[in-house]
């Protein structure tokens, strides 16, 4: 369920976007992405468009595919393809530049995601085309 506050950041990131993470938001599962790594993806999400950050990101030229995106055939085993979001992985996100992300584990750790242009097509798609199709919300073609 979209959080309480969607107003604040849904003006603040693109439609299609603020429609794709409702979306997850919403879904029990997607395809491909185990149900416990599922959880882990959508509370990060969550946490990151409530925060501010993805604002942010959109503001310093991060994609919706650099950030959402994954490969659309294999999204949990192709990780080359993934967008900031698949490799959160319950971490905080501690800074965001232009060209990448600072993510600090629980024991203190900081650990450097660059920012590796995901290309806005197949075979790369959103996590949101990965979900069952009556949940997809209507944001273009899944692959």
């Amino acid at each position: 369920m979209p959080p309480a506050d969607i107003d604040r950041w849904s003006t603040q990131i693109p439609d299609e976007v603020v429609r794709g993470i409702g979306a997850l938001l919403a879904a029990p599962s997607a395809h491909d992405i185990p149900d416990c790594h599922w959880r882990t993806i959508v509370a990060d999400t969550l946490a990151f468009v409530d925060s501010g950050q993805a604002a942010h990101s959109f503001a310093l030229g991060w994609t919706a595919a650099d950030l959402f995106g994954c490969d659309a055939l294999a999204p949990w085993h192709r990780l080359d393809r993934a967008g900031l979001m698949l490799l959160v992985g319950g971490r905080e996100i501690v800074e965001i530049t232009g060209a990448d992300a600072a993510l600090r584990h629980q024991d203190g750790s900081v650990l450097r995601f660059r920012r590796v242009q995901t290309p806005p097509h197949p075979p790369v798609g959103m996590l949101w085309h990965l979900l069952p199709k009556h949940l997809r919300p209507g944001v273009g073609p899944a692959p």
